[in-house]
């Protein structure tokens, strides 16, 4: 009697690990991204360090956590905390009507689910504290990064990124200020694998020339439970 082979477990969660690099001329800023988006929910974790010459002149330890629910190709927060040293900041978005403001990474996680183009337009970012406008808009094509040749990344896309503070950022003299210098873009890539954006540099002037994190390096695989 033959016995017929179980069938295959199907992936619950795709895990997108993105690693990047922030530069002024020298390295300053290493970060990373590690996302599991299921059929329902996701989980997202990220980090940022000061590095180089930063870490001496204004050291920093920067981790987030995200949690939410997916539908379809649309993304809502549940749950965000936000640490830096001894300080922290939590939103409870359960508590909250649901509405097109998020946290950080839902938003970023948004434009990462959004199809057919990554410059959706503005939205409202909320982080517990700081509340601010940013926007992408204006699509264009981009050049492909060379660092990336290998990751699967296909059809960059550029968009013009915008800021506007609206609350949070040490009064009104603070919060009525123009966000950024000069032109400031992101960028983004399509990865054929996960069926996502993938954002791939934020250009941002300064008053000595323009800033850049970069992704350094892209990894996505499959997953049957969350860490």
């Amino acid at each position: 009697m033959s016995t017929a082979a179980p069938a295959p477990v199907r992936p619950k969660y795709l895990h997108v690990t993105s690693i990047y690099e922030g530069r002024l001329f020298i390295k300053l800023i290493d970060a990373r991204a590690d996302t599991y988006i299921g059929q329902s929910d996701f989980r997202s974790g990220a980090y940022a360090l000061s590095a180089g010459g930063l870490e001496f002149i204004r050291p920093f330890d920067l981790k987030a956590v995200s949690n939410g629910t997916i539908k379809g190709r649309g993304a809502s927060p549940t749950f965000y905390r936000q640490s830096s040293g001894r300080k922290s900041r939590t939103v409870d978005y359960r508590q909250v009507p649901p509405s097109s403001i998020g946290d950080p990474i839902v938003q970023l996680l948004r434009i990462s689910l959004a199809g057919p183009s990554p410059c959706i337009g503005a939205m409202t970012v909320f982080d517990g504290k700081q509340k601010y406008r940013i926007s992408f808009t204006g699509q264009r094509p981009a050049a492909p990064a060379k660092s990336l040749n290998g990751q699967g990344l296909t059809t960059p896309q550029a968009c013009t990124l915008g800021f506007t503070p609206i609350s949070g950022f040490g009064g009104a003299k603070a919060s009525s200020k123009g966000a950024l210098r000069g032109n400031s873009s992101a960028t983004f890539a399509w990865s054929s694998k996960a069926r996502l954006w993938i954002l791939t540099d934020i250009e941002v002037g300064t008053v000595v020339g323009p800033a850049h994190i970069s992704l350094t390096h892209l990894s996505i695989s499959s997953t049957n439970a969350l860490p």
